[in-house]
């Protein structure tokens, strides 16, 4: 194994290591029951939602969508989730609201631009795809 991986390798440990006792050692910061719960509805929302919508789209995409053209849409929906699994804190209101300079900007406006840059540029690589007659 070379040596660079051993060192990212520690460097990831000693991170993980670094929020574990932060969190079991926090203080009066660490309110057990929000890190507990955070924690559990993850698991559970991984689990019982995305990982079945995950897998109903590929079944999906396996049986609508041209073989040549599946790469470009999957690259297209994993960033699609990206972006707005990124912009959910911001979206879901929570926080300070008596303080408007923490959001200034009109975030559902701004990610619908993007996810519509990423739709558009996803549907021109299809396009290019289809016609060059290229395979995945």
């Amino acid at each position: 194994m070379k040596a660079w991986r051993i060192g990212l390798g520690a460097i990831g440990v000693a991170g993980v290591l670094f929020g574990l006792r932060g969190l079991v050692l926090g203080g009066v910061a660490t309110h057990w029951p929000v890190p507990a719960v955070w924690l559990v509805a993850g698991v559970l929302a991984h689990d019982l939602v995305l990982v079945p919508l995950v897998a109903a789209a590929g079944w999906v995409l396996a049986r609508v969508v041209p073989a040549r053209v599946r790469p470009v849409l999957r690259g297209g929906l994993l960033v699609a989730a990206a972006v707005t699994l990124v912009a959910l804190p911001v979206l879901s209101g929570k926080g300070d609201a008596t303080n408007a300079s923490l959001t200034p900007l009109d975030y559902p406006r701004n990610l619908a631009i993007v996810l519509g840059a990423v739709a558009a540029g996803t549907a021109v690589l299809a396009v290019v795809r289809l016609s060059s007659g290229r395979e995945a």
